[in-house]
């Protein structure tokens, strides 16, 4: 028999077995390759998820996309108006959030003080904002836990962020403020030897500890600390569209020269490497629980097409002995397993793509650190496909081998 023949054949072959199959039989099995199939992919998906809700919530609330810094050997950002005016007209751009980040110390309970005893304070990272800016670039007045955010004008307000108002878990971040409530009064001592008298207006608690270590008052009112004539900034972070495509938008300051003057980081360079190997660690553990599962896939396939050719075996022998090509037969197996796979792995992709991911985007896990999602690249998802596929394939092909290559009389006569 040729090649050509044995396949169309073996075909024919697979085609009658699966339609005189048992409905039943042949739904569970497809249920159960459907779930090895969300076990090798999803599991994965949502190890990585953690790590891109990670990612995700740093963009979102603190980091934005694209940091603007001064060179190492200046302390502001120069001529920040030139840069923003050239950002404005980047395709992506959404909107900036200036800052400007320096040491504190912070005091309440000054007032109650007594000949000899220490008043609570702490000393820190506050952070000049622009609130409605900042508004539009992170979601900061979102983050609010108790009181309100910063407002325009405000010149004797602060926000602080949960670790340094000494609630959640301060542990391993240091001193925090003591009983500070909103509506309390705290004592600002910079570094140029001026003090100011804050009224807590609101509490920050996010899952960015960097967010939550920190004191937050408006520009303005840094400004008039320091007797600036003009605004002075030391970070401008940038929003964009996609921010998972920022080394494009990076790009277009390294080809107009501005990296010369300014230090231009994307918010995986601020993110550092140690996000890098966690993803790492997360894909490899992905992988090694979605190996088990695709070994217990394996072995069912090869269990179900045994537990078949072997109740076959006498219809096997009489093929051979009409005639019919061991090859014939072992494709007329193996393209019952595909077929299997293949019906398993569509209705997989259509559950993973069009309900669990947009679910999970809608409803996030909700975990310490990071709100989760499932993250499944296409790429990921079509090299798991293709190995399912070639599993199935192997743990169809060698139980039928095993069996059509026994003697056809044997075969007939059962022994």
């Amino acid at each position: 028999m040729k090649l050509k023949d044995a396949i169309d054949v073996g075909s024919f072959l697979a085609i009658r077995s699966i339609r005189r199959s048992n409905k039943y039989v042949t739904g569970l099995i497809i249920f159960i390759l459907t779930l090895i199939f969300l076990n090798l992919v999803a599991i994965g998906g949502l190890l990585l998820g953690l790590i891109r809700g990670a990612e995700i919530g740093y963009i979102a609330t603190y980091g934005g996309s694209v940091i603007i810094e001064p060179l190492e050997d200046e302390k502001y950002i120069k001529h920040p108006d030139d840069i923003l005016d050239f950002t404005e007209t980047l395709p992506g751009y959404i909107a900036y959030g200036p800052r400007h980040d320096m040491s504190v110390k912070l005091e309440a309970g000054y007032k109650e003080k007594k000949v000899g005893s220490e008043v609570s304070n702490v000393s820190g990272l506050l952070t000049g904002v622009d609130p409605e800016l900042e508004a539009q670039t992170t979601n900061f007045p979102g983050m609010v836990s108790e009181g309100r955010f910063l407002e325009s004008g405000d010149r004797d307000s602060i926000v602080l962020g949960s670790i340094v108002a000494g609630r959640g878990d301060t542990i391993g971040f240091g001193e925090a403020l003591e009983n500070v409530y909103v509506g309390d009064k705290i004592r600002a001592s910079y570094g140029n030897g001026s003090q100011r008298e804050y009224t807590i207006v609101g509490f920050l608690e996010t899952k960015e500890p960097e967010i939550n270590l920190k004191a937050y008052v408006t520009n303005e009112e840094i400004q008039d600390v320091f007797g600036f004539s003009d605004p002075k900034y030391t970070d401008i972070h940038i929003k964009i569209a996609d921010p998972f495509a920022v080394r494009d938008f990076t790009a277009f300051y390294e080809e107009a020269g501005y990296d010369k003057d300014y230090t231009i980081e994307r918010w995986d360079q601020a993110i550092g490497t140690a996000v890098d190997d966690v993803n790492d660690t997360m894909r490899a553990l992905g992988d090694i629980i979605g190996g088990i599962g695709l070994m217990v896939g394996a072995v069912t396939i090869f269990i179900l097409i045994f537990v078949n050719a072997v109740s076959k075996r006498r219809f096997i022998g009489i093929m051979k002995a009409n005639g019919i090509s061991s090859f014939a037969i072992v494709m007329s197996y193996v393209l019952q397993g595909v077929f299997y796979s293949v019906i398993a792995v569509t209705i997989g992709m259509v559950t993973l793509f069009g309900f669990l991911i947009p679910y999970v985007d809608r409803n996030p896990i909700d975990f310490p650190f990071a709100d989760g999602v499932l993250y499944v690249p296409l790429d990921y998802a079509i090299v798991r496909l293709i190995v399912l596929l070639v599993v199935t394939f192997f743990s169809g092909l060698i139980p039928a081998y095993l069996i059509a290559r026994e003697n056809t009389l044997n075969a007939i006569l059962g022994r």
